[in-house]
Order: structure tokens, then C-alpha cells, then sequence
């Protein structure tokens, strides 16, 4: 196992001998490479589309959270506009059971 001097070296001594050694190997790479990548050709513009669309459909929100307050049914939102208290608050105060989650 090497340690990050003596691959700092390597480095240096590979740079030396050739300052585009890894230009050309990444080079390399790229030409030997025969599939295209992700959304390569009909089928992968098809992939790739389908793969944004479901993406997209997916909520990065939470469902409303809905208790009882005076036996009305409001959001916790509203129960902390209501109240004068922050959303964290409120949600605290109903896990530990002031408020009745419906």
C-alpha cells in the first residue's frame, strides 16, 4: 500500500517524463468506448427522457400534516400561524400530544 507521498512523487516523475500523459490516456479511453454513453442514439434519447419524466414526478414534499384544535381539523401550518408559534414548534407540541393527528 502506498502512501500520498510517495504517490505524489509518482506524479511528479510521470509528469516529467511526459507532460500529457493523462490527456492521452483519457484520449484513449474515449475512442476505444463503443456504446455511446447514457442516451446514446433513439433509444437512449427515449431512456433518457422517460428517465427525466420520472424524475420529475417525484414530490421532494412531505403530505400536509393535519390535526384537531377546538374540534376543527386544521393543517399544522395553520395550527402554527394560528397559535403564534414556528412550524418546528408546533410539530414538537404534537408529537408529544397536545394536538390529535388526524
Amino acid at each position: 500500500m502506498g502512501t500520498s507521498e510517495g504517490a505524489k512523487k509518482a506524479l511528479e516523475k510521470i509528469l516529467a517524463a511526459n507532460p500529457n500523459h493523462f490527456r492521452e490516456i483519457g484520449k484513449i479511453g474515449g475512442q476505444r468506448g463503443k456504446t455511446g454513453g447514457f442516451a446514446a442514439g433513439e433509444e437512449g434519447r427515449k431512456r433518457a427522457s422517460e428517465a427525466g419524466r420520472r424524475g420529475g414526478t417525484i414530490s421532494r414534499r412531505k403530505p400536509n400534516i393535519y390535526v384537531l384544535l377546538d374540534g376543527k381539523r386544521y393543517s399544522l401550518s395553520e395550527v402554527a400561524k394560528i397559535e403564534g408559534i414556528s412550524y418546528r414548534t408546533a410539530f414538537a407540541r404534537m408529537t408529544a400530544g397536545k394536538y390529535e393527528k388526524v
